[in-house]
């Protein structure tokens, strides 16, 4: 049998931003991921993203081999007194995700829309035929 020995610090304990300040690091950025809710219902999987700052131009989403990928980039622009921040928490740069969904997935009715910084997927999957559970070979 095995035993899950529990840590004395809860996993994320040290990510509070208490630390960030106490030992005089920059602050982490929290979510540094694209936030992702993945449900299923009547036959399809429904996935939305968080993708804050992003334009659907700068989104790509690409299904192959069975994987789900998203990809996004970004850039802040006109930034002229950089020695002037305080404070610089915006993301500037590329992110990207992938999900592994499998080869039954109709991957010609995926559709995807994208509204106030939230990609929404709808992902049909494909009908699986029952196959029969039990099957007598005749043995000559």
């Amino acid at each position: 049998m095995l035993i899950k020995r529990r840590s004395l610090f809860p996993d994320r304990f040290f990510d509070d931003d208490f630390f960030d300040d106490f030992f005089n690091r920059p602050i982490r950025r929290r979510g540094r991921g694209m936030e992702t809710d993945v449900r299923e219902e009547d036959g399809k999987y429904l996935v939305d993203i968080n993708l804050p700052g992003f334009n659907k131009e700068n989104v790509t989403v690409t299904f192959e081999k069975g994987y789900l990928n998203i990809e996004a980039k970004t850039e802040i622009v006109n930034e002229d007194n950089r020695e002037n921040y305080l404070l610089k928490e915006r993301y500037c740069g590329a992110m990207s995700r992938s999900f592994y969904l499998g080869e039954e997935i109709n991957e010609d009715e995926i559709e995807a829309t994208f509204k106030n910084g939230i990609l929404t997927l709808s992902i049909p999957k494909k009908e699986v035929t029952q196959i029969e559970n039990k099957k007598i070979i005749e043995i000559k």
